[in-house]
């Protein structure tokens, strides 16, 4: 045997060998270019557990109608420090062979507020390659500043009279922004691996506001699934997300047993420092219950003065809708 065919073989065999670590290897290697995001881009540790949030691509491919709702606390104890809530809905469609939700977040960072409510559809088929959805959405998306509660060395702030006497900020102070959203995305599934993209475009809704820019986004997501045997399996994921100036990068892995789950996830990595860990436990509460939290360690130098960030999901599950046609075999995976 030739060199050459022995150094081939080897590969292929280390390949196969490693199969469930190649996905592992493939988003560490963003690690080595990547820098932390900004506030920009909404952090979760629990991305993966709420895939329609990340990807409507996702919408109905469970047969079931799913509620879900979320509440993330970021860098507690620090002043004005980051909130978000998020409720989502979303269901087949099988009359246009698809399916459609609604999401609503509510964010606030400081004195901004951001609100935002998007629909979606997306079209599913299957082939003997696997699972295809794609789909587009579109909404609004609105940013408020609570103005007041900025105090400037020369202002006068008086029941009577409130003025900033600073040309620059008052320059840069817009009061509410409005934004309209239109996002393309889709997904691939083959048996126990997949892989999403989305692609989310913002037009501003106001006139004269060039001294700010809400950023459009790209966002990648993926899942492998490795099961032990028929009540253990191991769920790594990932999630990478840029607004074309940072990136932004997730990885994570879940053991679960029966009904209970427990992971880590790893985010924000640069040459410099990690930007976050965090541990992941959750599980059924029955057949139609699911309620997972996470505890966020800060990595960066805001560890030192604040307690950490708190986020929790809840999910529920009506069920199919009443009815409706027999749910395709190769649309239906409890484990999305």
């Amino acid at each position: 045997m030739m060199k050459s065919e022995i150094i081939k073989l080897t590969f292929v065999l280390l390949y196969n060998r490693f199969k469930l670590f190649k996905l592992i290897i493939l988003t560490m290697s963003f690690f080595s270019f990547q820098e932390l995001i900004a506030q920009n881009i909404s952090p979760s540790s629990l991305y993966a557990f709420d895939k329609y949030n990340v990807n409507s691509a996702y919408g109905g491919l469970t047969g079931n109608r799913i509620i879900s709702m979320n509440v993330r606390e970021q860098w507690v104890n620090l002043p004005g420090y980051p909130k978000y809530y998020y409720v989502s809905y979303s269901q087949p469609v099988y009359r246009f062979h698809g399916g459609a939700g609604i999401g609503i977040k509510s964010e606030k960072h400081g004195i901004q507020d951001v609100f935002s409510m998007d629909m979606s559809y997306n079209y599913v088929f299957s082939s003997y390659i696997g699972l295809f959805s794609f789909g587009m959405g579109s909404g609004l998306l609105n940013i408020s500043k609570n103005n007041n509660s900025i105090i400037t060395p020369e202002g006068i702030y008086t029941d009577e009279k409130f003025n900033h006497y600073d040309q620059f900020l008052d320059n840069l102070l817009i009061n509410e922004l409005s934004f309209y959203n239109f996002s393309i995305f889709g997904l691939y599934n083959f048996r126990n691996i997949e892989f999403g993209i989305i692609f989310d475009k913002r037009f501003s809704l106001n006139k004269n506001n060039l001294s700010y820019r809400f950023h459009d986004l790209i966002k990648a997501n993926w899942q492998y699934i490795k099961s032990i045997n028929s009540d253990f399996y191991l769920k790594i994921f990932g999630l990478i997300q840029s607004d074309f100036i940072l990136l932004q990068t997730n990885i994570g892995i879940t053991a679960d047993y029966k009904s209970i789950l427990a992971g880590f996830n790893v985010r924000g990595y640069s040459p410099d420092s990690f930007d976050s860990i965090s541990i992941i436990l959750g599980g059924n509460i029955n057949s139609r219950l699911r309620i997972i939290y996470a505890y966020e360690v800060s990595m960066s130098s805001l560890r030192s003065s604040q307690d950490g960030t708190h986020e929790f999901k809840i999910t529920y599950d009506f069920g199919n809708l009443k009815n409706n046609v027999k749910i395709p075999s190769v649309i239906f995976n409890p484990r999305l």
